[in-house]
């Protein structure tokens, strides 16, 4: 194979660098996202991992940006720039070496996922946010949308009576969704015995499709994962041995772990297309990571 980059497995690569096999408690996607994250930054970093501090962008500022919606480094780039985060000392240690010296000890239980970050608002903000907004809307009528910066979020006001029961307060909720969902469309209201024309400013937004049911066999995510790990252990072997995809199938254990199938040059191809589409969706891996890391493999 020609055209290897630098890389920092030229020099140093250790088993846990890409044997996945050894992999315990059905890590496997909590291990492709750290590998590729380590296979993203050494690339960009001339084949070393940077010693500066690494930035993580708040929840609420992605939210802000939108990027729960559209994942992409323009996004975290834009929030690093306007410091809407904090900075942590990088830790680049394989993930089978840090979770050997953890001694496989279970991941701890995430919990269900806290979704009234999204929908939460205080007096506090609104008012330093949308102050200007909510007393325009206060004195015009119809009242103008007033939406969050993502463009999908609205802001709008609710009174809740806490005398009924929760169940009743969700089938409320539900009603008041299916009637007010943005739909962008134009009428005539009647106020004080006047025809008012009205239209929706906001942009017809209809309710997501329900997602997929899971698949099972070669389509489940958890397969999926594991092809993609074997495909990056297959691509750092070939850049240890700098191209040589006989040397990098003889290395000990690899052909143990990879399979009969990389004994064809074309399949280490393959693998280096494989890792390179998988690092342009890394973000999607991190947001799967969390939603089916208890997947297991029957």
């Amino acid at each position: 194979m020609k055209d290897i980059p630098r890389n920092i497995w030229r020099t140093s690569l250790n088993e846990d660098d890409w044997n996945f096999r050894l992999v315990q408690n059905d890590e496997w996607p909590q291990c492709l996202y750290r590998e590729l994250r380590r296979e993203k930054i050494q690339g960009e970093n001339d084949g070393a991992f940077p010693s500066a501090l690494e930035f993580h962008p708040s929840a609420n500022a992605m939210r802000r940006a939108g990027f729960f919606r559209k994942p992409g480094e323009d996004i975290i780039e834009k929030l690093k720039r306007e410091r809407l985060g904090t900075y942590e000392k990088p830790d680049w240690t394989s993930y089978l070496s840090r979770r050997r010296k953890e001694l496989w000890r279970p991941l701890p239980k995430k919990p269900p996922e806290d979704k009234t970050l999204w929908i939460s608002l205080d007096w506090h903000t609104l008012h330093r946010h949308w102050g200007d907004e909510v007393e325009y809307a206060g004195t015009h009528i119809p009242f103008p949308p007033i939406m969050d910066g993502d463009g999908e979020t609205e802001i709008v006001p609710f009174k809740i009576p806490w005398g009924w029961r929760d169940v009743e307060i969700v089938v409320a909720f539900a009603q008041w969704l299916k009637e007010n969902r943005p739909k962008g469309e134009k009428g005539v209201m009647e106020i004080c015995g006047k025809e008012i024309p009205w239209s929706d400013d906001r942009p017809r937004i209809d309710e997501p499709p329900k997602p997929p049911k899971a698949k099972g066999g070669a389509g489940s995510h958890i397969r999926q994962v594991k092809k993609i790990l074997k495909a990056l252990a297959a691509w750092r072997l070939i850049q240890h041995y700098n191209g040589n995809n006989f040397d990098a199938f003889e290395h000990p254990s690899a052909a143990k772990y990879l399979g009969k199938v990389y004994r064809h040059p074309s399949e280490w191809t393959s693998a280096r297309k494989t890792v390179q589409a998988a690092l342009k969706q890394n973000y999607r891996m991190q947001w799967e990571t969390g939603n089916f890391a208890s997947t297991k493999i029957k």
